[in-house]
């Protein structure tokens, strides 16, 4: 037999005799396996984007403050933080927070003292905490979770 008729001579082989039940059920065993294992990465891919966008919108909270604060001779937003940031100037809108364990907000909390809730959302600080901790105009994220690098959110 010629090399070249062999992958003929396969094909007529299987046509005749098709598939038997045994492999028919590990080949979806395998399937089946396969998008499992897809479907885990998927997540974390997923989860993976929605923590950096996090960090990044952070980053960009901060800086507007920064702006602010320079524009206003050293004067940080009041607890009205809204309102003065969102007139075009500064920001279009308040970024998106979607992190693990909490569900998608724009909602922009105020710092209060011995705050102790976990809503997954941005919290600003008008004035200096008054155990020195957190300071005037500050940003961070209001989560007791770790991120995938270990850090609390909330320490960020």
């Amino acid at each position: 037999m010629k090399i070249a008729e062999m992958p003929s001579k396969i094909f007529n082989l299987l046509q005749k005799r098709g598939f038997s039940k045994i492999e028919i059920a590990a080949m979806f065993i395998i399937f089946t396996l396969c998008l499992i294992f897809s479907f885990f990465k998927f997540n974390s891919i997923l989860d993976s984007a929605e923590e950096e966008a996090a960090k990044r919108n952070l980053i960009s909270l901060r800086m507007t403050i920064s702006s602010y604060y320079n524009d206003n001779n050293g004067a940080y937003p009041s607890a009205d933080i809204e309102r003065e940031l969102i007139n075009g100037k500064y920001l279009p809108k308040i970024p998106p927070l979607k992190i693990k364990h909490h569900s998608k907000t724009e909602k922009i909390s105020i710092f209060k003292e011995n705050q102790t809730e976990d809503d997954g959302t941005w919290v600003y600080v008008p004035q200096a905490s008054q155990d020195g901790k957190k300071r005037a105009g500050d940003f961070y994220i209001n989560c007791s979770h770790k991120n995938s690098d270990g850090n609390i959110w909330s320490s960020l």
